[in-house]
């Protein structure tokens, strides 16, 4: 029998477009980040999921607050939603596998002062860098930090 036109087409190699690699490229990366990425409390009742950033991200699991004016290099990346309200007191760990490197932010309100200084939360004095801002609820302006993480060592 001969083949149709249609058979044809399905046996032929779809070649993607740069748009279509880029956003399998894309959707890969984000993959690995949800599968490698996490983040702790010492406290082990105090849960965080990752999610991914994009403008209007809902922040919190417990509120319906959105991030917005979101730093370009943070979009697609994962971020972990906790509780809003009822965090105890302890230590937060990143922790990374599956070979990734990447960039770690971590951000707190802006605004804030301490004696009429402005609360840095400390990261500076912890290798932090002030890298941009955002905003969650739209008004409340948030002071974005970076540091670099390389890859971990497997095995």
């Amino acid at each position: 029998g001969e083949l149709s036109s249609a058979d044809d087409a399905s046996a032929e190699a779809v070649e993607l477009t740069e748009e279509q690699k880029l956003e399998a490229r894309r959707q890969e990366r984000e993959r690995l980040m949800h599968e490698h990425a996490a983040l702790t409390h010492s406290v082990g009742s105090c849960k965080f999921y990752p999610r991914t950033m994009a403008e209007d991200a809902v922040a919190w699991l417990d509120r319906k607050y959105t991030y917005t004016e979101v730093p370009e290099d943070m979009i697609d990346a994962v971020f972990f939603a906790g509780p809003h309200v009822k965090v105890p007191g302890g230590m937060l760990t990143v922790q990374v596998g599956g070979g990734l490197a990447g960039t770690v932010y971590i951000w707190a309100e802006a605004a804030t002062e301490i004696n009429n200084r402005p609360k840095t939360g400390g990261f500076e004095e912890l290798g932090w860098a002030q890298c941009g801002r955002m905003k969650f609820q739209e008004r409340a302006e948030l002071q974005v930090w970076c540091r670099d993480l390389p890859a971990a060592a497997e095995g």
